[in-house]
Order: C-alpha cells, then sequence, then structure tokens
C-alpha cells in the first residue's frame, strides 16, 4: 500500500495556467509545493483539486518570483488526514514582517507534517533549502545545513521532498545527506530544473529531492518536465 506524492517548486504565480492540471493527471493523494504565493494558496488548491492544509510564509519577492510573499504548501486529497503540523527553522529573521523584510531575508523551514492515509501514518518533511550563486555550498548553506541536519537526526522515520539548491554531485549539502538517506531520485536523471523553462536555460543540476528514511521507502520515482521552472518529482510512497 502506498500514497502518492508531487513535489514541484512552481515559482510563485507564472505558472499557474500550466502545472495544476498535469498534476492532477497524476492523482496525487499529497502535492508539495515551493514559491507558493500567499495570495493564490487557496485558488492554487481549487486548481488542483485538493484542499491547503498547511501554508507557511518564507519570504517577500526578490523580483524573480511573481508575486509577493511566498512559501510552502502542503495539499491533500479527501482521503488524506492530516494529524500534526510542525514548522522548524533553520534560518530566522525574527522581529520584521515578512511583507516588510529586505529582499534578501528568507526564512527556512522545514515544514514537518504527519498525514494518515488508509490506516497509515506517513511523517511527510518538505523543505525549500539556502540558494547559493552557483551551486556549490558557501559559508551560510553550510551553516544552515548544520541545524537542518540536526532536526533531521530527531526523526526516526521520514520522506524529505523539497527543492534543495544543492547539486547532486558538486554540493557537500547534497553529498551529505545522501550518505545518510536513500536518495531516490533516478541515477540517470541529468536535471531536475526545466531545459525551456527556466531562466537561465537548460542546467543539468539535480536540485528537487525525494530523500527516504527508515521505515519509508519510495517507488516508480518519475520527473515531470514543462510545469514549471523546475520539474516535479513523483513518488509512491511506501510505509
Amino acid at each position: 500500500m502506498s500514497i502518492r506524492v508531487v513535489s514541484l517548486n512552481i515559482e510563485g504565480r507564472r505558472h499557474l495556467e500550466r502545472f495544476p492540471a498535469y498534476v492532477r493527471t497524476l492523482r496525487p493523494e499529497i502535492v508539495l509545493l515551493q514559491e507558493v504565493p500567499f495570495e493564490e494558496r487557496f485558488r492554487i488548491g481549487e486548481l488542483l483539486g485538493l484542499q491547503l492544509v498547511d501554508f507557511i510564509p518564507m519570504a517577500r519577492s526578490n523580483g524573480l518570483i511573481a508575486c509577493d510573499v511566498w512559501g510552502l504548501g502542503c495539499y491533500v486529497s479527501a482521503a488524506v488526514d492530516a494529524v500534526a503540523v510542525v514548522h522548524a527553522y533553520y534560518a530566522q529573521f525574527p522581529g520584521t514582517p515578512i511583507c516588510n523584510a529586505p529582499e534578501y531575508q528568507v526564512n527556512r523551514i522545514l515544514q514537518d507534517i504527519v498525514l494518515r492515509h488508509n490506516n497509515l501514518m506517513y511523517k511527510i518533511l518538505h523543505t525549500h533549502f539556502t540558494w547559493t550563486p552557483n551551486g556549490l555550498a558557501d559559508a551560510q548553506q553550510l551553516e544552515h545545513y548544520a541545524v537542518f541536519q540536526r532536526l533531521l537526526a530527531q526523526q526516526d522515520s521520514f520522506v524529505l521532498f523539497g527543492d534543495l539548491n544543492a547539486p547532486r554531485g558538486m554540493n557537500l549539502v547534497w553529498a551529505d545527506l545522501a550518505a545518510c538517506y536513500v536518495d531516490n531520485i533516478p541515477q540517470e536523471a541529468a536535471t531536475t530544473l526545466d531545459p525551456v523553462l527556466h531562466r537561465v536555460g537548460h542546467l543539468p543540476r539535480i536540485v528537487d529531492a525525494c530523500f527516504t528514511h527508515g521505515k519509508y521507502t519510495a517507488h516508480k520515482v518519475t520527473l515531470h518536465a514543462g510545469l514549471s521552472d523546475h520539474q516535479a518529482v513523483c513518488a509512491d510512497i511506501c510505509a
């Protein structure tokens, strides 16, 4: 028995005419989205035919994302019950409302959600990790990762999805995660960025993740282009 999860960085509101209809054809029980516009969070759920169970704002637009405040969103089908939601910050700028924050201040958050489907519990972790300009780990990214890894180490079993901004094969963050947990992105995949819709064009970088740990396994892991500047990750998760 499994549950189907789709994860996608939607780049604000730029691709609302692209991804929802296609994602619906994948028939997921859970959809995890990065760069969700605050103003569109409920409409996206309607377009997906799913219910928003958690949205957590991360930052104000930096000019590259076509929205104002954006963050992480978790959407589920009617067959899934949300049991618990926790937000664990590994980089935070307290005291400043996000709508007034400088563009470079991005709260980095681990969205920790327990969901029930067919009487089985699923621990779903979701994040949008710290960005670096060249894909290589810098001091700030490694500082944030030290906190992030401590959060993961507290978990017995989980599935981790999201945009890690830490390309496989060139970044120490991905390498360390892969040493600790199971990397389920197909090894033959060359990139999880969209070769047409990404603003830089084709970049051979695996940055979107599906890691499993403990009792969870991932099956039928596939990538889907033409939806946003990233490809969607789709996986069937078994508990």
